[in-house]
């Protein structure tokens, strides 16, 4: 019940958040797009029955993200090193299979094991998308934490928001799922012990 609480008041203040700024690694969301993009957003939050240190092992590796449901084919720079740390993945998308690349652009670990990590779109790779559609992207940034509730219970957001050509791809649906493999896989190797609350989006 305390869990629910927390992600209910949570939800709230998320949607209270505006700003006329144009849309950038520091801008808040709303914010305003390039001409010939349009601005969308989404947040999904789960509750992983473990403790912010297992939950951060996992999710806070840059390089090493396999929960997401796919891993970089390639990467420029040291690992976890915010404004350095490039990666390029190759991801299907509704309007065809591009790769592109992302940098890691915040990194930080409190001393309770929450974290937050946040990335962003860098580039499409040139000629990487087979069916010859222009790029969808004219941006998107990602802000992904961990926070300590108690001992055993961590609760984690994965929030985005971006400028695109057209509806791209469900953002919530890969988020839960995402977060869904989260705590399958804590819970496989024996480090779930608290409560869970299944993934769920704005």
């Amino acid at each position: 019940m305390k869990a629910v609480t927390i992600l209910s008041s949570i939800c709230l203040a998320v949607r209270g958040m505006a700003t006329n700024m144009p849309c950038s690694t520091y801008s808040r969301a709303p914010c305003i797009c390039p001409e010939g993009t349009e601005y969308s957003q989404s947040a999904s939050w789960a509750v992983v029955g473990t403790s912010a240190e297992h939950v951060q092992e996992l999710m806070n590796n840059y390089y090493e993200c396999a929960w997401r449901g796919s891993v970089p084919y390639a990467t420029v720079g040291p690992n976890n090193s915010p404004g350095e740390s490039v990666r390029m993945s190759t991801f299907k998308t509704l309007q065809g299979i591009f790769n592109f690349s992302e940098i890691l652009t915040d990194q930080r670990i409190q001393t309770d094991g929450s974290f937050i990590q946040k990335f962003e779109y860098k580039s499409t790779i040139p000629g990487s998308n087979k069916n010859g559609t222009e790029t969808p992207w004219g941006g998107y940034w990602v802000t992904i934490t961990g926070d300590h509730i108690f001992e055993n219970e961590t609760l984690i957001r994965w929030s985005t928001y971006l400028c695109s050509r057209g509806y791209v791809n469900d953002f919530n649906k890969l988020h839960e799922n995402a977060f869904n493999n989260i705590i399958s896989k804590l819970k496989g190797e024996g480090k779930v012990d608290g409560t869970n609350v299944a993934a769920f989006s704005i």
